[in-house]
């Protein structure tokens, strides 16, 4: 008879029952694959429960904010971009505190009405800049109605720099500023 490894023959007898024997049949396996994809689903793991999702990219209407709904951490970048047909009121309805985390990057670009990123994402408490948006990991650019608060931007950054951009429609902003401090 053929002999096992012994870390095989352990691993073997604790997980299957079996005794002296290396290999595991394909559809044992298959069942373990299962149970544990099951056993992810049950504790809010997987992208179905909406907790972890995938990189956003969100344009053209505000309705497409919806996408973000339920979400926790974005694994990849959120781009808002190009909303240009509306108003402050037609944010009301759009606030995200369930999400906490980007791994890569921030991006909202001429998105009209918008005033407010900490009310958009108020429990967003990092920006991993794992990816970057060019050298930046948040990036607002001609962002004419939007209010800069610095308390948004205070502990958010892991990795990257911030581009704020043409944000304030009558105040002193009016090319880039570059904050290299990592706040």
């Amino acid at each position: 008879m053929k002999s096992c490894p012994a870390a095989t023959r352990t691993l073997g007898a604790i997980l299957f029952g079996m005794k002296n024997k290396c290999c595991v049949d394909l559809s044992v396996c298959i069942q373990l694959w299962m149970a544990l994809l099951l056993a992810c689903s049950a504790t809010g793991i997987t992208k179905e429960d909406g907790k972890i999702c995938r990189s956003l990219d969100v344009r053209n209407n505000v309705q497409a904010l919806q996408r973000l709904r339920g979400c926790r951490v974005v694994e990849g970048f959120v781009r808002v971009v190009l909303i240009d047909r509306a108003n402050e009121t037609d944010y009301e309805e759009f606030t995200f505190p369930e999400l906490h985390e980007i791994t890569d990057y921030l991006l909202v670009y001429r998105v009209t009405g918008l005033t407010s990123l900490g009310r958009l994402f108020p429990n967003l408490t990092v920006i991993r800049g794992n990816s970057l948006f060019v050298d930046y990991a948040l990036v607002v650019y001609e962002m004419f109605d939007l209010k800069v608060r610095k308390h948004f931007i205070d502990a958010l950054l892991s990795n990257g720099e911030i581009a704020v951009c043409s944000v304030i429609k009558s105040g002193s902003v009016s090319d880039c500023c570059r904050y290299t401090d990592r706040f």
